[in-house]
């Protein structure tokens, strides 16, 4: 076993036995566990008041997963670069610069090929992505970032909505100020 496993088997029995979470983490950190990892060992089982620890699912990626978003991320690149270069090929086409004579055709060709290829891929591979999301619906807690239900993060200060920094970053609103004396 290793010590990982050690510390969560712990866990495990000290939660059957019924022992506060607050006294298994007080008798852990003293027993030079880091909090890191006494952490980790608890919060790997639900705070519920059933009499058995219940595990909580450990989050994973799986090859075929780190596969598909690679590829998404590929396409995506591609995608937009040649987007961009067609782009500045046209600009260049309405605004050529003295001595180039460069045709709108061999300017264009590789990236309008790249195009039919890397969209299409991209949009299919998102396509599996989002059904293997909505058929899993665990995937969705494995996200990098926190899912609120208004939109609003504020654990980060992003607002996804708009896709900007909120100023507001608590979670709780501020305390009342204490009333003045007389």
């Amino acid at each position: 076993m290793t010590d990982t496993e050690d510390l969560t088997t712990f866990v495990k029995e000290a939660l059957t036995r019924g022992v506060p979470r607050a006294e298994i983490e007080d008798i852990l950190l003293r027993a030079g566990w880091s909090m890191k990892q006494v952490s980790g060992a608890l919060a790997s089982f639900a705070d519920s008041t059933f009499p058995i620890p219940v595990p909580k699912p450990r989050s994973y990626t799986d090859a075929r997963e780190v596969f598909l978003y690679g590829l998404m991320f590929v396409a995506l690149s591609l995608s937009a670069y040649h987007l961009g270069l067609l782009i500045f090929r046209f600009i260049e086409q309405a605004f050529p610069l003295a001595g180039s004579e460069a045709s709108l055709r061999e300017a264009t060709r590789w990236p309008i090929a790249a195009l039919v290829v890397a969209l299409p891929v991209f949009f299919y591979v998102s396509l599996l992505v989002n059904r293997d999301s909505r058929l899993d619906p665990s995937r969705l807690s494995r996200a990098p970032w926190p899912r609120t239900r208004g939109g609003r993060c504020r654990a980060r200060g992003v607002d996804r909505r708009r896709g900007r920094a909120t100023r507001a970053v608590s979670v709780t609103p501020p305390a009342p100020a204490p009333a003045a004396r007389p």
